[in-house]
C-alpha cells in the first residue's frame, strides 16, 4: 500500500512539474506573436487594410488565450505541488461577486447575457484569499459566458448555509450529465464540446478546485441535461 502510495505522490509530483514547464515554455513566444500582432494591427510595420487589423486582432485574441492558459497551467502546477500559498481573511463575499459580476458583463462575449447579483441574508463573510477567490468565481463566470444560451442570464448568489458561506454562478446553458459533472474539474475537459465552436481550453474549472480546497473550501455543481447549471463554493464563514 505504501509503494503505492508512494508512486501515486511521485506520479503527480512528475505530472506538477511538467505542468510548470509547459506552461513557461508558452509563455515567451506567445508574448512575441502578442508585441508582433500589436505591431501589425496598429499600422507601425506599415499601411493595413480592414481585412488585415481583424486578421491582426484575431491573431492577438488567439495569442492572450494562450497566454491566459500558461498562466492558469502554472497555477495548478503551483497548487498541487503546494507551492502556493494563501492568506485567508475575513472577505466581504456580495461586494467581491458585484466585482466579478461588472468585469464579467464587460467581455464583448457577454454581451448578450443578463447578470445580476443576488443576496440571501447578511453578514455574509468568508474567512478566504481575497485574490484567488475572485479567480475562482471569473473562472465559473467565463465557464457560464462560454456555455450559456444566447440571450440567456448568468445570476451570481450568495448565501449562509450552516458554519458556511455558500457562493453560486448560476447558468441557463445545456446543463450536464453525471457522467459530465464526474469529469468536470480535470484539466481539459471541456464538457464534451471539444468539437464545438466553444472557445476554452478546460484547466479553469479545475483550477478553481485545487483554488477552494486550499482555502479550506468545497466546490461543486448541481445540473441536469436542458436545465442550466448552479456551480457552488462553500467556505467557512468568518
Amino acid at each position: 500500500a505504501k509503494d503505492g502510495q508512494l508512486r501515486a505522490e511521485q506520479a503527480s509530483e512528475a505530472k506538477s512539474r511538467l505542468l510548470a514547464n509547459v506552461a513557461h515554455e508558452i509563455k515567451s513566444p506567445v508574448g512575441g506573436v502578442i508585441g508582433i500582432g500589436d505591431l501589425w494591427r496598429t499600422g507601425q510595420l506599415g499601411p493595413v487594410n480592414a481585412t488585415q487589423t481583424e486578421m491582426a486582432e484575431m491573431l492577438v485574441k488567439t495569442a492572450r488565450q494562450i497566454e491566459a492558459l500558461s498562466y492558469d497551467l502554472l497555477d495548478v502546477a503551483r497548487a498541487e505541488s503546494g507551492a502556493m500559498k494563501v492568506e485567508l481573511l475575513p472577505t466581504d463575499v456580495p461586494g467581491l461577486l458585484e466585482d466579478v459580476r461588472r468585469a464579467t458583463a464587460l467581455r464583448p462575449e457577454a454581451k448578450s447575457l443578463w447578470m445580476e447579483v443576488q443576496v440571501e441574508g447578511e453578514g455574509l463573510v468568508a474567512l478566504a484569499d481575497s485574490q484567488r477567490l475572485v479567480q475562482i468565481v471569473s473562472n465559473l463566470a467565463t465557464n457560464a459566458v462560454k456555455y450559456g444560451a444566447t440571450g440567456g442570464s448568468v445570476v451570481f448568489r450568495a448565501k449562509r448555509v450552516r458554519d458556511k458561506v455558500r457562493l453560486e454562478v448560476v447558468d441557463r446553458g445545456p446543463g450536464l450529465s453525471r457522467e459530465k459533472q464526474a469529469q468536470l474539474f480535470e484539466p481539459f475537459n471541456r464538457l464534451g464540446l471539444e468539437r464545438s465552436t466553444v472557445e476554452g481550453h478546460g484547466v479553469g474549472l479545475a483550477l478553481a478546485k485545487r483554488l477552494t480546497e486550499l482555502q479550506n473550501g468545497t466546490i461543486g455543481v448541481d445540473s441536469m441535461p436542458g436545465e442550466g447549471a448552479v456551480f457552488w463554493v462553500e467556505l467557512p464563514a468568518a
